[in-house]
């Protein structure tokens, strides 16, 4: 029998990663003044940066565009000069996309941060747009971050970006307002680029239903590419990391990455109060580019309280370390047993004002005992020697003792 127990945490983070030394960096694609074509590329900092490339043609359109309050220097493309002028049907094409590359300069390594550029949908407002990123050009994942874009009044909203969750464009006949109110954004990306690495982003308009006859196209403006630039390799993400109770008084540690780069595995630490950090468990890393998730618990905490924290090691000896999690587990009803039935080994959960743990049969007859060190909230007890059959665990607590029985099979 197991008792329902029941748990509270705090979570304080204590630990903040190594500071690495890095520099900001930048690519503008800027608008080219009066015309529909885009500009040139203009950089700053350690990056190097492509002219807009892709398979959408850019090409002269009526300049009649309200849903901003200045329409000059933007530029119309299409994916064919026949209507509608962009793929339809709801679904995306993956043929016919706009592309930004960016990578580091010479001797350098790069995180791209954040990107942004104005966009709207020509036509009626049933134009949408994915946006997905690759690191070799040919696989291209969605955005590791959601964006931000606006509703025609200005409201800001958050959109995925995704074949479920596309960004749904403003149409260019909305109501004017600043440039910055037309404006996608994507912030906190960081993704790492090693040497000579390109970061590619595509967008992919297409248009939920067909207007017979009518000619559509994704009207954009100055895409800018963030990024920090660095001499030394940029290390692995924490994007997060949980450490919260579970059943039985265990404790599941969530976490997760990207810019999984030479990375061997996680080692998974844990101390208490008065003692310092320990590795109680490894997990593999999948040490590939994308996001990922990892899990670890750990079923016997060394006392009421616990720090965790999760060091991450690469394949070459050098190591980071996440975040330091705390999590305090306070017993608010008293005793449980796993596993239940037992053959050899029984962990005995109770509060840590515990001092003894007593196995007794049925008729109270005592049959095994241990001293239970201070601050523990779980002791293990060999129960091999036993009888098949049913017996009793006693804690004493400071002279109160709660029971419950277990099966020895």
């Amino acid at each position: 029998m197991i008792k329902k127990l029941l748990y509270s945490f705090v979570v304080v983070v204590l630990f903040t990663a190594k500071v690495f030394s890095q520099s900001p960096a930048s690519a503008v694609w800027q608008p080219a003044s009066g015309s529909n074509i885009p500009g040139n590329v203009v950089t700053t900092g350690d990056i190097q940066a492509n002219e807009q490339a892709g398979t959408m043609e850019a090409f002269t359109y009526s300049t009649s565009v309200t849903a901003v309050n200045d329409a000059t220097g933007w530029q119309r493309t299409r994916s064919s000069a026949t209507a509608p002028g962009l793929p339809f049907g709801n679904v995306y094409d993956p043929n016919f996309y706009l592309e930004y590359r960016v990578k580091p300069a010479t001797g350098k390594y790069l995180r791209v941060t954040d990107l942004s550029l104005s966009v709207l949908g020509g036509g009626t407002g049933n134009c949408r747009v994915l946006v997905k990123y690759s690191k070799d050009g040919t696989n291209f994942s969605n955005m590791p971050v959601s964006g931000s874009y606006f509703l025609v009044e200005g409201t800001a909203v958050s959109y995925a970006a995704t074949e479920t969750e596309p960004v749904v464009l403003i149409n260019t006949g909305g109501t004017a307002l600043p440039e910055s109110k037309r404006r996608l954004s994507f912030t906190g990306i960081n993704i790492n680029l090693d040497l000579d690495e390109t970061f590619y982003v595509r967008l992919y308009p297409y248009l939920t239903d067909l207007t017979a006859g009518s000619t559509r196209y994704l009207m954009s403006r100055q895409m800018v590419i963030s990024a920090l630039s660095s001499t030394t390799t940029l290390p692995l993400d924490f994007l997060s990391f949980s450490a919260k109770p579970s059943t039985f008084g265990s404790v599941d540690l969530d976490w997760k990455t990207t810019n999984e780069v030479n990375t061997k595995n996680f080692e998974v630490q844990s101390r208490t109060a008065n003692s310092e950090f320990k590795t109680i468990g490894f997990v593999d890393s999948k040490n590939t580019a994308g996001v990922h998730n990892y899990s670890f618990t750990d079923s016997k905490p060394l006392a009421s309280t616990v720090y965790y924290r999760i060091k991450q090691v690469d394949k070459d000896g050098e190591f980071d370390y996440s975040d330091v999690k705390s999590v305090n587990l306070k017993q608010d009803i008293s005793l449980a047993v796993y596993p239940n039935p037992v053959s050899d080994v029984l962990s005995v959960k109770h509060p840590t004002s515990v001092n003894r743990v007593t196995i007794i049969n049925l008729e109270g007859k005592k049959l095994l005992e241990k001293t239970v060190a201070n601050d523990t909230i779980s002791t293990d007890i060999n129960v091999a020697s036993l009888q098949v059959g049913t017996y009793i665990v006693v804690v004493d607590t400071n002279g109160e003792q709660s029971s419950t029985k277990f099966i020895k099979k």
